[in-house]
């Protein structure tokens, strides 16, 4: 998909229309983004459940799943992602889309209508109204569904090292959601950052055969919340002063936590100094491939299948952060070797002395990922939120273009220029297997 996205905006709600007749479906994506995390992550995270799971007040389960059956039984999901430092509420409708209907008779038109309904229905002139029972029950699920988040030992050891790099947002509170502890969400809050809420940057994506004429300033009126109050963008500015101050002035330091666990965990943060949209972002793409993600990683060739030293190995790309976080399940006993092992597998790449079979693998794995998402209209509103959040203007095509020509040279580069942050390593308190010999 080449087309461009055709945008428009009003306040804080932006509209992206992608006009195509490749779909018989037309894809509908409301994103509301959590800048920085203006607004409390737990806050935030459960009014977004909320509004996805119950909607206003006068809209019951019942009447939304017959609204998404008269829209010839369109499908409706939503779900609650980061970003960086951006929390990001999406709310999906898909919907078939008959040339024959067109204007407000289309279906793609009264989807948006019902968005519309299910994120700011609870609004009223004279306040904000939601479902007291429900907030209750969500409040009650949103507390276990946090403790089991929170209790997996890969999210303790990612919130420990973002924490200590100067990611104060994403320091988890554990006493919050102990079992004796009140819940972090109490109702006599939630209608206050609600309206908040409304004011948060909003991104409306369409792709399907549409016409951009008929989502004019009638359409975009009804996601503009009704509250005379300005933007959040002041508070938009001191965040971006404030992360402007992070990861410097920071030595790498190898951090050893004792705890509950059944298996010793650990977890290295690398930053990669690779702004999203940069001309080395493709290579960067590539070097992560070849480095740590997936099976025919040099990590997981080492580690898993050649020494056995380890139960699994993970790799994540935080493009927005610019960081890449390495995550490792092994005995006792082997966490030397790991480390070790790790430095010397990046060293040989800085050093330039890869197979070229190797790197065309990793250079064709990120290519077949790229391709297939290329026939995703939601992976293509994915990207063009992307490019929205970090203001850059490469879409899908852009950068398949750009892998293509990505060099040796340019591998090596981005391996030079990592700089490892932090190490953290959760060993378990009861003894267990040191001899290292095998995970």
């Amino acid at each position: 998909m080449t087309e461009r996205f055709i945008s428009t905006k009003k306040r804080n709600v932006s509209l992206h229309l992608l006009p195509t007749t490749k779909y018989y479906n037309a894809y509908l994506t409301l994103s509301i983004v959590n800048k920085g995390m203006v607004i409390d992550q737990y806050i935030f995270s459960f009014i977004a459940r909320l509004l996805g799971k119950v909607g206003g007040v006068d809209l019951n389960d019942f009447e939304k799943r017959e609204k998404l059956c008269q829209l010839y039984g369109a499908s409706y999901t939503f779900s609650i992602n980061q970003k960086g430092m951006d929390q990001i509420a999406s709310y999906s409708i898909k919907v078939v889309q008959p040339h024959f209907l067109k204007g407000k008779e289309s279906p793609s038109w009264k989807a948006l209508k019902l968005l519309s309904d299910l994120i700011f229905h609870p609004s009223r002139q004279d306040g904000w109204v939601f479902d007291s029972k429900r907030i209750k029950e969500e409040i009650e699920t949103f507390r276990h569904t946090m403790k089991r988040t929170y209790s997996d030992p890969s999210s303790i050891l990612k919130s420990r090292c973002l924490s200590y790099m100067g990611y104060d947002s994403e320091k988890i509170d554990f006493s919050s959601v102990s079992q004796e502890s009140k819940s972090p969400i109490q109702e006599d809050h939630i209608y206050e950052a609600y309206e908040k809420i409304l004011r948060l940057p909003i991104h409306i994506h369409i792709i399907g055969d549409v016409n951009p004429n008929d989502y004019s300033d009638e359409v975009l009126s009804w996601f503009t919340s009704p509250s005379p109050k300005n933007s959040l963008e002041n508070s938009f500015e001191s965040l971006d002063r404030a992360n402007s101050k992070l990861l410097k002035n920071k030595q790498h330091s190898l951090m050893i936590e004792h705890g509950n666990f059944h298996q010793c965990k650990l977890s290295i943060a690398y930053k990669t100094h690779v702004t999203y949209g940069s001309p080395n972002f493709a290579a960067l793409f590539v070097f992560h491939k070849l480095f740590a993600s997936g099976p025919m990683s040099k990590l997981n060739f080492e580690l898993r299948r050649r020494k056995q030293l380890v139960y699994e190995v993970m790799s994540e790309l935080d493009r927005f952060r610019q960081l890449i976080h390495i995550n490792t399940s092994t005995t006792v006993g082997n966490t030397a070797d790991i480390l070790l092992i790790i430095d010397k597998e990046l060293k040989l790449i800085a050093e330039g002395r890869l197979d070229k079979e190797e790197v065309t693998r990793a250079v064709e794995g990120v290519l077949h990922y790229m391709k297939v998402g290329m026939d995703l209209p939601e992976q293509e509103i994915d990207v063009h939120l992307d490019q929205c959040l970090t203001e850059t203007n490469m879409n899908s095509a852009d950068f398949i273009e750009l892998i293509n020509t990505v060099t040796v040279e340019e591998i090596t580069q981005i391996a030079n220029n990592l700089e490892k942050a932090i190490t953290w390593v959760l060993f378990p308190n009861e003894p267990v297997d040191k001899s290292g010999k095998g995970a």
